[in-house]
């Protein structure tokens, strides 16, 4: 067996066809970002999602104030979060899931601490 990746493999000429037509095809890309952006911008984040997604990619830019800043894009099903208010979100739900273990950790140690007093 190769190390090949099976993507990488070669396809018979029908279906080489059709790949190369579906890779031809721009993506749409739905972008969203806090402020306007100068077309070196919009070109920028253009080649970096099409380096990303190995795609010529048309781009839908939308000015959304609410991100607070970076990007937002969705090309297809894949959503590429990279905004402070996605970052902010991902930061609040881990400092719960942590505040929630450490709390539970400290019951557990608490309820030990009792559960012995009681015996002794």
């Amino acid at each position: 067996m190769s190390g090949a990746h099976p993507l990488s493999q070669n396809v018979d000429g029908a279906d080489r066809e059709q790949a190369s037509t579906r890779d031809e095809t721009p993506l749409q890309a739905l972008v969203r970002v806090a402020v306007a952006l100068r077309a070196s911008e919009r070109r920028a984040i253009r080649e970096r999602l099409e380096r990303y997604f190995g795609r010529p990619l048309e781009l839908i830019v939308e000015q959304d104030p609410s991100i607070l800043g970076g990007v937002w894009a969705r090309v297809g099903d894949v959503v590429l979060d990279g905004s402070l208010r996605g970052c902010l979100e991902a930061l609040r739900h881990h400092l719960r899931s942590q505040s929630r273990a450490m709390i539970s950790a400290d019951l557990r140690i608490s309820g030990v601490r009792a559960s012995e007093r009681d015996h002794r």
